[in-house]
């Protein structure tokens, strides 16, 4: 059974002269805080969202250089993105939260948590970019530099990475919202040189800086191969007790390759909360 998304509220995070879009779900606390991946934006979680069955209030958000949210040319090192997911947390959200990240999203909700422990109740990394092979960072250079222009929406569409098992509803959902038309043509809604940046910083290992010791669900795609189960155990070692799950008809993208199977896995996880 699919499920539609439905439109979020918007709320305005500001501090540090920087302006990030932020969308908020209500319910109940602790709140979820959820990053997205390089290069996208927090509207690759709507389908997971409106799949989820928890009661927990929900927050997004356009990092910085992406989707709605200021594109400065400075910041985009993990310290500047754990820099303002701090700002999220305290403007938006209020800690303690749980943290749910995808991608390079779920490196950074490993990393926060080892750094602030107080602020965070538990982490949902959804094949977490600790360590990239260098291979899948030049392909990653490549489409950057030089996809990045199309005559056509439909176009543009098809060139959407990491997307080989999406649904033609998520792929049309996120198309609408991950691209821009210019006078030239269709464009990504990201800072080129900006996500380059924060891509260089992925092929560095950064399993020895995570030391997480609140409770812990590492996921990773089936079909992934840039989060191994080798790497899940890698990750497992540094957060004792953590649970680890595979998100069946997934690779990497997992939250939108397999937005239900990824919701029934993070609602789950949240009923063991209690525990």
């Amino acid at each position: 059974m699919t499920t539609r998304p439905t439109e979020p509220g918007r709320e305005a995070v500001a501090g540090a002269g920087l302006y990030l879009q932020a969308y908020v779900w209500p319910g109940a606390n602790p709140p979820l805080v959820f990053l997205h991946p390089n290069r996208t934006n927090a509207r690759v979680w709507d389908f997971a969202i409106a799949a989820s069955r928890n009661a927990h209030r929900k927050v997004t958000y356009d990092e910085r250089g992406h989707g709605l949210s200021a594109y400065p040319d400075t910041g985009y090192d993990l310290a500047g993105h754990l820099a303002d997911l701090t700002r999220v947390i305290q403007g938006v959200a209020h800690d303690p939260v749980i943290l749910v990240g995808q991608g390079t999203g779920g490196l950074l909700a490993l990393l926060y948590a080892t750094q602030h422990p107080d602020r965070i109740a538990a982490v949902v990394a959804a094949d977490p970019t600790n360590r990239v092979d260098p291979a899948i960072n030049e392909l990653f250079f490549r489409q950057v530099r030089e996809e990045n222009r199309f005559a056509t929406r439909a176009e543009a569409a098809q060139a959407i990475p990491f997307s080989r098992f999406w649904r033609a509803d998520v792929r049309e959902h996120y198309a609408s919202h991950c691209f821009v038309e210019t006078p030239d043509g269709w464009r990504w809604r990201y800072h080129a040189e900006g996500v380059i940046h924060t891509q260089r910083f992925l092929t560095a290992d950064h399993t020895a800086e995570i030391a997480v010791r609140c409770p812990v669900l590492l996921a990773r795609g089936e079909h992934s191969e840039t989060c191994t189960d080798r790497h899940l155990v890698e990750l497992a070692a540094r957060a004792p007790g953590a649970r680890t799950a595979v998100i069946a008809a997934s690779a990497h993208r997992v939250c939108q390759d397999n937005p239900e199977g990824f919701a029934q896995a993070l609602d789950a996880f949240l009923t063991t909360l209690g525990d």
